[in-house]
């Protein structure tokens, strides 16, 4: 099993679901994004008990040694990229990418995982029941459906399904 196409089709998925549509499946993939999770699943591998902190530091430090700098956008034309930052820096939604990460790389090579900092698995757990509340205050709004902007599609989530109470009139 190649471990590092696992993450990179997991790491593909989960940004499609953030809207972040600009990752290509394994096989179409540059080699150098392919040998950044060759390295970054070594580390792991090789390191039990690896944090996401150290990973992304890992990544970083891949990236920076092989012509990246921070930039706004992500370019693999300019080799810019907008998570060149420290992990306390990222949004959570990619800090989130490298727990996977890493979470995903001792799942399927036998190591032991590291035990996730209480701290931010609280913040990270508060963060979650706030998007949800949010979510249900849009859909109180709203009478449950979202309509996507980029289509004509209207969906309903579970977490946006109305709430039965008093009739406002």
């Amino acid at each position: 099993m190649n471990i590092a196409k696992v993450v990179h089709q997991a790491n593909k998925a989960y940004c499609e679901e953030l809207g972040d549509f600009s990752q290509l499946n394994w096989e179409q993939t540059d080699t150098d994004i392919k040998r950044s999770a060759t390295v970054g699943v070594a580390a792991v591998e090789a390191n039990p008990g690896m944090s996401a902190v150290e990973s992304h530091e890992g990544w970083m430090q891949f990236k920076l040694d092989n012509g990246w700098k921070f930039g706004e956008v992500k370019s693999e034309a300019l080799k810019t990229h907008h998570c060149l930052v420290p992990f306390d820096e990222l949004p959570e939604e990619h800090q989130i990418k490298d727990l996977l990460f890493v979470a995903i790389v001792n799942a399927l090579s036998g190591v032991e995982p590291a035990v996730i900092d209480t701290a931010m698995a609280d913040e990270l757990a508060s963060t979650k029941i706030e998007l949800a509340r949010a979510n249900e205050a849009l859909a109180s709004c709203t009478g449950g459906t979202d309509k996507d902007p980029k289509s004509s599609a209207t969906t309903t989530s579970v977490l946006n399904s109305p709430k039965k109470g008093p009739k406002i009139s």
